[in-house]
C-alpha cells in the first residue's frame, strides 16, 4: 500500500500565472508533507513551467510531467498514471483550494470510500460580468442536479477526488471528451452503482478572466460536449437528449436574484448570449457528425 494518502494532480497549458497561484494554494494545504504529493501535467504548453514549480519546491513534493496536447481528460489520466497516493485530487490550474481540503476529504472518504467527491466553487473575479454569468450557470447546475446528499448526479472537474484504485478500475477520464469529460465520468460512475458527494466545507475560488469572446468559446464548447455526452448515453441505452424544463426555469430566474436591477438585466442579456453559444455548439457537433 502506498505511503502517500493524496496525490494532487494539476493539468496546465499556457497559463504560468494561473499555475503559480494554484500551486500557492496547493502548498498551503494543511496536511503532513510526507503523505501528499503534487503532480503538475504540462499538456503541450510551450511555456517552461519548471521555473514556476521551483518557487514552491521547498513547500511540497512536486513532480512535473510533459505530454503532447490531448486536453484535460488526457492530462488528468497522465497524472493518474504517475500518482502514488491512495486518493487522487484533481485541481484546475485557474483555481485555489482551501487549506483544510485534504483533512475534509479524509473524513469524507471514511464515510464514503467509493464516492467521487467534489466541491462548490466561487467566482474570484466578481467585477467580471462574464465570469459572474458562468458562475451563475454552474450554480444552477449544482442546484438542480444535486438536490440532496442522496441524489447527487454531477460535480465539475475543477476539483474532483476519488480513490485511485476505483478510478483506475473505472477507466479514468474518457479521452474522447475534450470537454464535458466530468459529466461523462459522473454518469459512468453512477452506472457502476457508486455515489457522488459535494463537500460543502471545501472551498474553491475560480479565477477565470472571461471576455465576451471567451464566454462564447467556453459555452460553444460546452454545447459540443453536451452533444457528445447525449450521443454516448444513447449508444449505451441510457436515454438520449431530453429538455430539462426545471433546469431552464431555474436558469431563467437566476439573474433576478441579483441585488441590483441593472445587474439582473446585464446577466439576463449575457445568459441569452450564453444559451445561443451553447445551442450553436450543440448544432455544430450534430451537423459535423451527420456529415461524417
Amino acid at each position: 500500500m502506498s505511503s502517500l494518502d493524496f496525490s494532487v494532480i494539476i493539468p496546465t497549458c499556457e497559463r504560468p500565472a494561473a499555475l503559480r497561484r494554484c500551486l500557492g494554494s496547493a502548498v498551503r494545504l494543511e496536511y503532513p508533507r510526507d503523505r501528499v504529493e503534487v503532480i503538475v501535467v504540462n499538456d503541450g504548453g510551450s511555456h517552461t513551467i519548471e521555473n514556476v514549480v521551483d518557487e514552491f519546491a521547498s513547500g511540497a513534493t512536486i513532480r512535473v510531467y510533459h505530454r503532447e496536447n490531448g486536453g484535460p481528460a488526457a492530462a488528468r489520466n497522465t497524472g493518474m498514471g504517475e500518482a502514488r497516493g491512495r486518493h487522487l485530487v484533481f485541481l484546475d490550474d485557474d483555481c485555489e483550494v482551501s487549506a483544510d481540503a485534504l483533512n475534509e476529504l479524509t473524513a469524507l472518504f471514511r464515510c464514503h470510500p467509493d464516492a467521487l467527491i467534489g466541491a462548490r466553487q466561487s467566482n474570484a473575479l466578481t467585477a467580471n460580468a462574464c465570469a459572474a454569468l458562468s458562475q451563475m450557470v454552474l450554480d444552477v447546475v449544482y442546484e438542480v442536479y444535486n438536490p440532496g446528499p442522496e441524489n447527487t448526479s454531477f460535480i465539475a472537474s475543477y476539483f474532483l477526488a476519488a480513490s485511485a484504485d476505483l478510478l483506475e478500475a473505472a477507466g479514468g477520464f474518457d479521452v474522447a471528451f475534450r470537454i464535458s469529460e466530468d459529466r461523462e465520468l459522473c454518469d459512468r460512475w453512477r452506472s457502476l452503482g457508486r455515489g457522488i458527494v459535494v463537500a460543502d466545507n471545501i472551498h474553491v475560488r475560480h479565477h477565470h478572466d472571461l471576455t465576451l469572446k471567451g464566454l462564447w468559446r467556453q459555452h460553444f464548447a460546452y454545447g459540443q460536449g453536451a452533444y457528445a455526452y447525449h450521443r454516448r448515453r444513447a449508444s449505451l441505452g441510457r436515454g438520449g437528449l431530453k429538455i430539462e424544463r426545471g433546469f431552464y426555469r431555474a436558469l431563467m430566474a437566476a439573474p433576478f436574484r441579483a441585488a441590483h436591477r441593472r445587474t439582473a438585466l446585464l446577466l439576463s442579456l449575457l445568459l441569452l448570449y450564453q444559451q445561443v453559444a451553447n445551442a450553436a455548439g450543440y448544432l455544430y457537433a450534430r451537423l459535423r457528425t451527420d456529415a461524417s
